[in-house]
């Protein structure tokens, strides 16, 4: 149960990457899973999942990449890709498993112009 100081802090707005406990907790939880052997690595603890979303892209997606994006897809998904003139292309999800579908992935990738990047 969460009161007084800690509920009081835990209902501030914080620093961009995230409430110091709640950091260092998922740091902990995550080296224990995972221990991490080399550079120390950031854990960023995010109070929305669109803003989630776009660090991630901005992490993986350089100007001008191709991009694979499921098809139904929430739209504001779109937005960090078309910002940086990445090639968005549609593959439909599967809909008895999830996930892209297969065939359609295998066709698009068979099928890539040779003049554009490979998808990451």
């Amino acid at each position: 149960k969460i009161e007084g100081n800690a509920m009081a802090a835990a209902l501030q707005y914080n620093r961009t990457i995230g409430q110091a406990g709640i950091l260092n907790f998922w740091s902990q939880v995550l080296e224990e899973m995972q221990p991490h052997p080399g550079p120390e690595r950031q854990t960023i603890v995010t109070t929305g999942a669109e803003f989630g979303s776009y660090l991630t892209l901005n992490a993986l997606i350089d100007e001008g990449d191709s991009v694979l994006i499921a098809n139904p897809v929430y739209p504001p998904m779109l937005l960090k890709p078309r910002a940086m003139n990445a090639n968005v292309v549609s593959v439909l999800e599967d809909p008895v498993v999830g996930g892209l579908c297969p065939r359609q992935l295998r066709a698009t990738l068979e099928n890539w112009p040779v003049s554009r990047r490979k998808p990451k």
